[in-house]
């Protein structure tokens, strides 16, 4: 009996040695309050991991809306803290996401096996309708393999079994430059909304996931919760509105006034020659009149003088 105990004890204090230091999971400070609006995009988005103009619109994230999980209880400050951009947009079929973070150690060895990629350096992407509880919702995951320089993929919950298998380059594209990971996907509302349809002003339940760390040493920072923590229950997630097209501002129409400023330069020369000409044929006229009278002048002069002679 003793024997056994002291096996069964031996065990147990291998077990808790094998254990990291802490596994936790921090909740956001925004519980159930992350709410923001997406526009809808003007140019559709090409999944090339490169945004233009129209494709995307940046989803400005609050400190309060992040949650995070560690496997080291060291690494939950570094977590909350490592300050990813998004940026989303969507359209009649798709929700869009685009998204960056730095992963300084940036590491995926999961060819053979994606499903365990949320350990290492990827995303996880989870949506839901309004109005889902635990357990509904789809949850997929994408990542670039440091192995083989593959783009990954994985489905980890299909709630309404739609069957959606996001194809590299044409669904989703992951792309690293320096530190900096790029990950940028497309979901189709089939995927989660029951019937299929999304329209302005309609609302949906989003949660992201960006895992920074390695197998071992897990460390993800979350766009709310329930994606992990929670039970994975989408009550936890974001809040997401569809929101109109951006409203792009154009110049004033300014009317022509060359034409009529032309036709008066036109009438007031023409006018300008007149008088000319008038002054020109009215010249002769008064110098015919100083010549009569100096004649008359010249007439009187000559009568005064004859009249002195006589």
């Amino acid at each position: 009996m003793k024997k056994i105990f002291s096996a069964v004890l031996s065990a147990l204090v291998v077990a808790a040695l094998t254990v990291p230091v802490f596994a936790g999971f921090t909740q956001e400070e925004a519980v159930m309050e992350v709410k923001f609006d997406i526009q809808k995009a003007t140019t559709t988005p090409v999944m090339d991991g490169k945004m233009s103009d129209g494709e995307y619109y940046e989803v400005e994230l609050q400190k309060s809306w992040i949650s995070a999980y560690v496997d080291d209880d060291n690494n939950a400050e570094a977590a909350l803290n490592t300050n990813p951009k998004l940026y989303m947009s969507w359209d009649d079929n798709y929700v869009y996401t685009y998204t960056e973070i730095s992963t300084p150690n940036f590491t995926n060895e999961w060819d053979s096996d994606p499903g365990q990629m949320w350990q290492s350096a990827c995303i996880q992407v989870c949506a839901s309708e309004s109005g889902s509880t635990a357990g509904n919702s789809l949850e997929y995951g994408i990542a670039l393999s440091s192995e083989t320089n593959e783009m990954l993929k994985v489905i980890w919950i299909d709630y309404l079994s739609s069957g959606f298998d996001p194809v590299a380059n044409e669904d989703f594209a992951v792309v690293k430059n320096g530190d900096v990971v790029t990950y940028e996907c497309r979901t189709p509302y089939s995927a989660f909304i029951s019937d299929g349809k999304l329209a302005e002003g309609d609302d949906f339940l989003f949660c992201l996931v960006w895992s920074t760390g390695d197998i071992g040493d897990v460390m993800q920072t979350q766009l709310a919760s329930g994606c992990t923590g929670n039970g994975k229950n989408a009550d936890y997630f974001a809040q997401v509105k569809l929101a109109p097209a951006p409203v792009v501002e154009t110049e004033p129409v300014v009317e022509e006034t060359t034409a009529p400023a032309a036709e008066e330069s036109v009438e007031a020369a023409a006018e300008t020659i007149a008088e000319t000409t008038t002054d020109v044929v009215e010249a002769p006229q008064t110098a015919d009149v100083f010549s009569v009278i100096a004649a008359a002048a010249v007439i009187s002069a000559g009568a005064v003088l004859v009249s002195k002679k006589k």
